[in-house]
């Protein structure tokens, strides 16, 4: 199964696939979605919508019918992603196509992402766990208390670090190596903090 994502107004584009359907219907609740479109005919959508529909009530659905692909989206569909992620792209950009008359010029080329390294949690244990604000002013969760970013992007992908955990040891340590290099360089760290402040929201 295949999800994609698009934040209409950064342009940020992404795209993730599973073989199984909790995964995907966990992070179908950890995204901020509003709107999701189906194919009419895709069974297993059907199946996690309407889960993700009970703890989401509010979310906008739209069911379409196979869609032609359309010239707006090829610019976007690669060798690289397989058929059923090209499929997916193609659903979601024909559709703001027809809603705006073109794919605005800022929507980012798809970027694949795993979540098959990621740490399967569930919308009440997140908030349970108190990871995130639970509403606008909410300042006792971890979130609140380690963010110290420059950038709308960096606030973001603090966000999605936290409430989507990496269980890849290789990964892990990874991003430790990373981390150890910036606070064992103080200049190199406010170099990089001034380079980064004020930068537009761009992903």
């Amino acid at each position: 199964t295949v999800l994609c994502a698009l934040d209409v107004a950064t342009g940020n584009f992404q795209i993730t696939s599973s073989s199984f359907i909790d995964k995907i219907h966990e992070e179908a609740l950890r995204l901020p979605l509003k709107e999701i479109v189906l194919y009419a005919d895709d069974t297993y959508a059907h199946e996690i919508v309407a889960r993700v529909k009970q703890i989401k009530p509010s979310l906008f659905i739209t069911k379409r019918e196979k869609t032609v692909r359309r010239s707006d989206s090829r610019e976007f569909l690669s060798v690289s992603f397989s058929e059923l992620e090209n499929s997916a792209i193609n659903l979601i950009l024909s559709y703001i196509a027809e809603l705006k008359g073109c794919v605005p010029s800022h929507i980012s080329i798809p970027r694949r992402y795993s979540i098959e390294s990621q740490l399967l949690m569930d919308d009440a244990t997140r908030k349970n766990l108190d990871l995130l604000p639970k509403k606008k002013g909410d300042s006792y969760n971890l979130f609140s208390v380690i963010n110290d970013t420059k950038t709308p992007m960096g606030k973001r992908a603090l966000a999605h670090t936290i409430s989507a955990p990496e269980t890849c040891l290789q990964e892990i340590i990874r991003r430790h190596e990373l981390v150890e290099n910036l606070v064992l360089d103080p200049e190199l760290l406010r170099s990089v903090q001034d380079c980064l402040y004020g930068m537009y929201d761009i992903e």
